[in-house]
């Protein structure tokens, strides 16, 4: 085949897959606003028009994840971070499909694990990453204790204190990300956000657990405002901004 026609092609494979790119991007912001007009408007998350609305969302961002191809950071990352996007599937499946919570959140642990083994890459410095270790252990200590009465309320607290040592470790990694020396400064924002929501998402989680009436049904609510948005940056972090030519 004659250069040119080598490269048609290879262009054309590029522009179908922004063209997806776009397509999940515009059902994700779809999906958003609608799993949020239902809950809102019927002011509960436990309709089944919400619950596969958010889930399509979870599926969205992991296909996200499977279209990084020439614009990633190298092979080894676009690997984990779609084995991280598979198993937020399978976890979200659990726990919101199947309402299997304890199973869904073992899942979470490994997903956590894989993030940590992500945003670790390009440690330099015990002392700078003691900067950052620090604080997050002593906040997430302090959520962990004020939040243990609700947990233990709800027969959690045990599950929870597991799940908060991954949570905490992930955090501290995802932040990180800023001292190391992996991932591009221009690459850095999508994986800060991404993981302070996820950590937010835990948080609101641990404490809804214990609260009831009204005050649950907006927690709930809120939990998906920052979930969602958690993975979608994740799943974005795999991307270069600008791609080694």
């Amino acid at each position: 085949m004659p250069q040119g026609g080598v490269t048609n092609l290879k262009t054309s494979s590029v522009n179908r897959m922004d063209l997806i790119r776009r397509i999940l991007k515009v059902w994700i912001f779809l999906a958003l606003c609608g799993f949020a007009l239902v809950d809102f408007a019927l002011f509960s998350v436990d309709n089944v028009i919400s619950k596969y609305l958010k889930f399509s969302v979870i599926v969205a961002c992991a296909l996200l994840a499977y279209l990084i191809r020439e614009n990633l950071h190298d092979l080894r990352d676009r690997r984990t971070i779609q084995i991280a996007a598979t198993l937020t599937v399978v976890a979200d499946f659990l726990i919101g499909i199947m309402d299997q919570f304890l199973f869904g959140i073992g899942v979470f642990i490994l997903v956590h694990s894989v993030y940590i083994f992500r945003h670790l890459r390009g440690f330099v410095s015990l002392k700078r990453e003691l900067l950052i270790a620090v604080p997050v252990l002593i906040v997430s200590c302090i959520i962990l204790y004020l939040a243990a009465p609700t947990t233990q309320k709800a027969g959690i607290l045990v599950p929870s204190i597991v799940y908060a040592f991954f949570l905490a470790t992930s955090l501290y990694a995802g932040l990180g990300v800023k001292i190391r020396n992996f991932f591009p400064g221009e690459d850095q924002g999508e994986i800060l956000t991404g993981i302070i929501l996820f950590f937010i998402t835990d948080i609101m989680v641990a404490l809804n657990a214990g609260l009831e009436g009204e005050a649950k049904q907006w927690t709930s609510i809120g939990i998906w405002l920052f979930y969602l948005p958690s993975q979608y940056f994740l799943a974005m972090s795999g991307y270069r901004r600008n791609p080694i030519v």
